[in-house]
């Protein structure tokens, strides 16, 4: 009786701990792309209609939109300043076009940049939702949340203070990843309005800046989230903390994507979320924000460090952007990461003497969203301006959801970076994985 009950111990455990699927059967097939679009009509070069060529700026895409379910697709569109949602009845992966204009519905911006001068300071030139979800708040009802991220290409203390908007060669932007949110019902045409805004949710490791002024970190940015099944909301981030001086190596304090939580029914507080840190004691839940930061008090504590935090993935690669689904009838999730290849042998040089590193796209596994095993490559770029897959996320097979996805068949979605000229395409590739049980 003991033998038979060590055995199924170990099968349980084998289940559990081993990737379900084989990421090497994997198959993809072509490319293909959506464009984003909301036509000018009767507007010219010369004499555009009044408002137009505002509306259609706002269906650009930086980023590949992150979808909110309802009637409905509502798809959130970043467009290199502020984001916008706008709603249409199709698929992005049915057509290779879809006009909000004909077809859907008018941009109804969620953000914008905040100006420059008497405004908070963490978000002046840049005010962007990377991702976003649906949740029924115990108080304030269904809700979209939008995970923004907030730039400053200057601090005070580090260099002249912030005097105005703009971009000045050799600035560096610091990144705040903030919380914004609004009522998701027929009042507010299911979420189609400008989001309130709650200030950041998270802090870098490091603080922004060492108590000298000097740099110490580039801030926390390009955001996924996820709600899970344990009643929490988990947003993975890229914590771009890099000053180590009076630091030890590896207290928690390194660069590298990270992950918060906070339970969906306390998703609205900024305070709530918690950063995973796990050391020989085992998992701890860390504070995000420093204690008593406020909006108002935010400058502050710049030189304040961050909570430790774990970085989820290997310490060796560069990810711009970690995106995790949840696989539809499993007990586990996927992740979606891009990197540069870390090999000094695949660089290469071009005509005119750059070089560059390969773009790589792969797959991982994890149970518990915090550890994460297997690494299938399955899309590689010669550089960054060519990658289409940048800052890539999922999308489920019927074009509903970024989170959760079938076990067989699904899609990876990105665009181009904003240097490349295509700033309104939304590139898709269908993933194929066989079972294995």
């Amino acid at each position: 009786m003991k033998k038979h009950f060590f055995l199924f111990i170990v099968l349980l455990l084998i289940k559990n701990l081993l990737p379900a699927q084989n990421l090497k059967a994997y198959v993809t097939e072509p490319i293909g792309a959506t464009r984003f679009s909301w036509p000018c009509t009767g507007a010219s070069k010369w004499f555009p209609t009044s408002g137009c060529p505002f509306k259609k700026r706002k269906v650009k895409t930086e980023y590949p939109p992150y979808i909110i379910g309802g009637s409905w697709r509502t798809y959130i569109l970043t467009d290199g300043t502020g984001s916008s949602v706008a709603s249409h009845p199709n698929s992005m992966l049915s057509a290779s076009e879809l006009n909000f204009k004909s077809n859907g519905g008018a941009p109804a911006i969620i953000s914008t940049p905040s100006g420059c001068q008497g405004n908070e300071p963490w978000r002046l030139e840049y005010f962007c939702a990377y991702s976003a979800q649906y949740i029924n708040h115990p108080a304030a009802g269904t809700v979209s949340l939008g995970f923004v991220e907030g730039e400053n290409y200057e601090l005070p203390g580090e260099g002249d203070p912030v005097s105005g908007c703009g971009y000045n060669e050799g600035d560096i932007n610091r990144t705040f990843l903030c919380l914004a949110w609004t009522p998701n019902n027929k009042a507010t045409n299911w979420g189609q309005q400008y989001f309130t805004d709650l200030g950041p949710i998270i802090w870098p490791a490091t603080g922004y800046l060492l108590p000298n002024g000097q740099g110490a970190s580039y801030g926390c940015g390009n955001n996924t989230s996820i709600q899970a099944g344990d009643a929490y909301l988990y947003v993975f981030y890229k914590d771009q903390s890099y000053h180590h001086v009076g630091l030890q190596m590896g207290d928690g304090r390194l660069p590298g994507i990270k992950v918060a939580r906070a339970p969906v029914t306390d998703a609205l507080n900024p305070n709530a979320y918690q950063t995973f840190y796990e050391d020989s004691n085992g998992i701890h839940w860390n504070q995000s924000l420093p204690a008593g930061i406020t909006k108002s008090n935010i400058q502050s504590y710049y030189t304040t460090p961050g909570p430790k935090g774990t970085p989820v993935l290997e310490s060796n690669r560069d990810y711009t952007r970690f995106a995790v689904a949840k696989v539809a009838g499993t007990n586990y999730y996927m992740g979606l990461g891009s990197y540069p290849d870390p090999d000094p042998a695949k660089r290469w040089k071009d005509d005119e003497g750059n070089w560059y590193s390969p773009m790589v796209t792969t797959l991982k596994y994890s149970y518990d969203l915090l550890h994460w095993t297997g690494d299938q490559e399955i899309y590689r770029a010669p550089n960054f301006k060519q990658n289409q897959f940048s800052y890539p996320i999922f999308l489920s097979a019927d074009g509903w959801t970024n989170t959760t996805i079938d076990e067989n068949n699904f899609y990876i979605i990105g665009t181009m970076p904003e240097h490349s000229g295509v700033r309104n395409e939304v590139y898709n590739m269908r993933v194929h994985i066989p079972a294995t049980h």
